[in-house]
């Protein structure tokens, strides 16, 4: 579990935690928990934990899936995971003592576009148009075989664009 808290202040605010369970190293998934303290929802501050528990579980733990199982009844915490590019993949009947609940998931692959996607629009929309193409290809080919295609997207806008 990751306690989160602000980092600019003498006496810490306890802004909620989250943590992975339910950790299936054979399939490598996980589940994700998370809390957000009510004085902190609303803030962007579930979005960055969120974002930073991918990070770590896809990045360092080469996790494959995550996922999260939400109550039908908790709109703003669905929210967080829809903006984060989860899928509703399930409804889940009468699952929690206030009744269905909603499975999202994400996979690698998603996270790893996302993240390569990232990277290189930062470093393109810096550079001369040349070092443009150079850079992706290495990038792409220094990645997960899954990205290769980021290689032939990065051309298409880069042609596009001139």
């Amino acid at each position: 579990a990751c306690q989160l808290s602000t980092a600019n202040s003498q006496l810490p605010t306890v802004l909620g935690c989250i943590d992975l369970f339910d950790f299936d190293a054979r399939n490598r998934k996980a589940a994700i928990g998370m809390y957000i303290s009510p004085d902190a929802r609303g803030k962007g501050v579930g979005k960055q934990a969120v974002q930073l528990l991918e990070d770590y579980a896809f990045g360092f733990l080469h996790l494959r899936m995550l996922y999260a199982i939400i109550s039908v009844h908790n709109t703003p915490c669905s929210h967080i995971y829809e903006q984060m590019g989860y899928s509703p993949s399930s409804l889940l009947k009468d699952w929690t003592l206030e009744g269905d609940a909603i499975l999202w998931q994400k996979s690698q692959n998603h996270w790893l576009l996302t993240y390569y996607t990232t990277i290189i629009g930062h470093v393109l929309t810096d550079m001369p148009y040349y070092f443009r193409i150079i850079l992706s290809l290495k990038i792409v080919l220094d990645s997960n075989p899954f990205c290769h295609f980021l290689y032939v997207i990065w051309i298409n806008t880069l042609v596009e664009q001139r």
